[in-house]
């Protein structure tokens, strides 16, 4: 049986799965997964939205593969620096998320690998639902299904209706 309680934690809701069942008579209860709404969680990989302490991950995953993303990931300006790149997508998520165009988020693994990043962009609603989904993977984690994982938890997340996804 498994229960959900809505609860406080800090500034955010945050939904509290409870999983119990019946061990020699006693009922156990333990908990399962606690985390913020704007938060996705799948089997290996956490995905949130970007923080300045990511800037350290980030610039290293950059640096491990500039040219393939150069080539790969539209995000990147010519000559432009790490760092600049970063701050630049981090207020790009700030703003996405305050004006509901955009939806950008980092993706890690559970040892605080960062894996990459996962957008939606250029969120439309009306008469019709638009948007464009773009994703990059670090160099060093390529090739073992992330990517996979990870764009299949950002479709479910913008598909779903709001205020759960995207709408």
């Amino acid at each position: 049986m498994i229960a959900t309680d809505n609860i406080r934690s800090k500034s955010h809701r945050a939904c509290l799965h409870v999983e119990s069942g019946v061990t020699g008579g006693r009922t156990t209860a333990r908990a399962v997964s606690v985390e913020p709404p704007d938060h996705l969680r799948t089997d290996r990989l956490i995905i949130r939205p970007w923080r300045r302490t990511d800037c350290p991950a980030f610039v290293r995953v950059i640096r491990m593969g500039r040219e393939r993303l150069l080539r790969t990931a539209s995000f990147m300006r010519e000559g432009e620096n790490e760092h600049t790149l970063f701050l630049r997508q981090l207020d790009l998520c700030r703003r996405g998320d305050a004006s509901c165009t955009a939806w950008r988020r980092l993706a890690f693994l559970d040892d605080g690998r960062l894996v990459g990043g996962l957008n939606v962009l250029r969120i439309t609603r009306g008469l019709s639902f638009e948007a464009e989904c773009t994703w990059w993977v670090a160099p060093d984690l390529d090739g073992h299904g992330l990517a996979t994982e990870g764009v299949l938890a950002m479709i479910d997340h913008a598909m779903a209706e709001l205020p759960r996804g995207l709408g």
